[in-house]
């Protein structure tokens, strides 16, 4: 509606747009944006500690990153304490690939910015390391960030782009319980079955 996508983009509207969007009376907008600041909003950080190239082009980049978080609420005025919960700080890979999981109190992050370490293995230059954070019991307020560290593609690993051969081996089936000890039958990998002779 009207562009509004986010809570942050909600909080930064007028009172009296609310009440003409939505129809309603004032002080209807005023209450509402007084309950989306009571919200908290949180902020991530990302600094590389360390980065080793790939040895030979056989082992993966290795990346050591810094990775910081925080949250910040304004205060309503209200006496009334809503519980926040907690919050999960997810690092992965554009891949899809996990590397790490953490979870924190949102009370924690109010009070001070939190800080840990995540070592993280890169084997091609397209991978991206991105940092999420959300609370798990409050909906819209997620943040996201990337980084790729600064490489060139020859200082990560050869892919090894070599076929991969299969070789048929066989798997020999008893059958000796049913008839004599030289009734026995040969099934390969691909499905053929050969019969001794």
């Amino acid at each position: 509606m009207h562009g509004i996508t986010s809570l942050d983009k909600f909080a930064n509207l007028k009172p009296h747009q609310i009440d003409t969007w939505l129809n309603r009376k004032a002080p209807f907008g005023k209450k509402t944006l007084s309950m989306v600041n009571s919200l908290p909003r949180f902020t991530l950080s990302v600094e590389e500690v360390d980065t080793k190239p790939s040895k030979d082009g056989k082992t993966p980049v290795i990346v050591s990153l810094q990775i910081g978080c925080s949250a910040t609420c304004e205060e309503t005025g209200s006496k009334t304490k809503t519980p926040f919960g907690t919050a999960s700080v997810l690092t992965c890979l554009s891949t899809g690939e996990l590397v790490d999981y953490r979870r924190i109190t949102v009370r924690a992050l109010l009070r001070e910015e939190k800080f840990f370490t995540v070592m993280v293995n890169l084997s091609k230059p397209s991978e991206v390391i991105e940092v999420h954070i959300s609370p798990n019991d409050i909906a819209g307020l997620a943040r996201t960030l990337s980084y790729k560290p600064f490489l060139s593609p020859d200082q990560y690993p050869v892919p090894d782009t070599r076929p991969v051969l299969k070789e048929e081996k066989e798997e020999i089936i008893d059958i000796s319980s049913h008839n004599n000890s030289d009734n026995s039958l040969h099934r390969t990998r691909s499905g053929r079955i050969s019969y001794p002779a």
